[in-house]
């Protein structure tokens, strides 16, 4: 078999499987327990911080740790509108993207926010200049792919960084049904 849908779950990579088996059988405590074992998961925790922080040179107190990409997805959307609030609450979206960024979207704008999903062209992809021109003054996030979020100023009025067919950030080409009927909407 051919598995296709890396984007959804991977094979854990033999190191990371290592790493994390004494946390599977022996040392699983909860991380935010008051006791021994909470303390030692919290530790490995700080110190699994510190060395992705180290990976993205960023510091250790700005990387979140999720159960997932659907909460992760729906804590950047929210947690960047709500940040960005006095710069305005729009958010624009790719008519392929995720359910759970589509979703959080619907979520929003019935909250209040303004909300611009683009279309795709027939073979499923973007075209960067439809989505730069879907941006305005008052949008704050953006998705473009999985994970491609930005939400400062000057990136938006970078719009010649879109050269390419399709930005250095999207996800594969594959084009699911629901994208195709989200896209034709």
């Amino acid at each position: 078999m051919i598995y296709l849908d890396y984007n959804a779950t991977t094979p854990v990579a033999p190191e990371v499987l290592a790493a994390m088996l004494p946390f599977f059988a022996d040392h699983f405590g909860n991380a935010a327990s008051a006791h021994a074992p909470g303390w030692y998961a919290h530790e490995a925790v700080e110190a699994a911080r510190a060395d992705v922080a180290a990976l993205v040179h960023a510091e250790a107190s700005e990387v979140v740790f999720t159960g997932g990409a659907t909460e992760a997805l729906n804590l950047a959307l929210r947690g960047t509108l709500e940040a960005y609030a006095s710069k305005g609450r729009h958010l624009v979206a790719a008519a392929t993207e995720h359910r759970a960024v589509l979703d959080t979207a619907a979520a929003l704008e019935r909250d209040g926010a303004a909300v611009t999903v683009v279309p795709v062209r027939p073979n499923g992809t973007l075209d960067p200049d439809r989505f730069a021109d879907a941006l305005r003054p008052d949008t704050v996030v953006g998705a473009a792919g999985v994970f491609c979020f930005w939400s400062t100023p000057r990136r938006r009025r970078a719009r010649s960084r879109w050269t390419s067919p399709t930005p250095t950030c999207s996800r594969s080409r594959h084009t699911s049904s629901t994208a195709r009927k989200e896209s034709a909407r």
